[in-house]
């Protein structure tokens, strides 16, 4: 009475790819969040928490960033407290254009970064504390496109702080740079 179509195995596979798309697109945010959180921990050696990830078409936005104090020794064999942060960001936007970037090499237009914040920590001698990513130097200078036209940095705050002191912040500084054939930086 009732017959039920079995589906062709290409068409079963054509259903599970468009079903995969529909859940990537729709989930696109925590996924891209999750994977920023896992590969980011992973590339600092160090724990790194993302609030949010928005990406749309052209442009990308990532909320509540903090990267925590890597934990190691300092000079005093005292360890670090993973649970201090090293860097907070508010918000990170970049304008993002594909064509400029095939075109120019120029990959964002614009990268807009509110409120970062960097803390320096310091031993009663006056000894580092703070562990930074090491940069891997090469024996020849490279020439290249800077892939950003336009950076601006506002409202950015550093914090010193020393075992046995008071706490010292420069705040509400804010730059602006220009990359075009040569940079341009002046101070918001």
């Amino acid at each position: 009475m009732f017959r039920f179509r079995t589906m062709s195995k290409r068409r079963r596979c054509v259903s599970i790819a468009f079903a995969a798309a529909i859940i990537l697109v729709l989930f696109r945010n925590p996924i891209a969040r999750f994977a920023a959180v896992k590969i980011g921990s992973y590339m600092l050696a160090t724990s790194l928490e993302i609030e949010s990830i928005q990406i749309d078409i052209g442009s990308i936005c990532v909320s509540g960033i903090v990267v925590h104090e890597p934990l190691g020794s300092d000079s005093s064999g005292l360890a670090a407290d993973k649970t201090d942060a090293q860097v907070t960001v508010g918000q990170i936007a970049a304008d993002l254009s594909l064509l400029n970037g095939i075109r120019t090499g120029v990959w964002a237009d614009r990268v807009v970064v509110h409120e970062p914040c960097l803390h320096v920590r310091f031993d009663r001698d006056g000894t580092l504390i703070s562990q930074f990513p090491q940069s891997e130097s090469s024996s020849s200078e490279s020439s290249g496109t800077i892939p950003i036209g336009q950076l601006s940095i506002r409202n950015a705050k550093l914090v010193v702080h020393q075992t046995g002191r008071k706490s010292f912040a420069v705040s509400n500084v804010g730059v602006q740079a220009d990359f075009g054939d040569s940079i341009n930086l002046r101070t918001l």
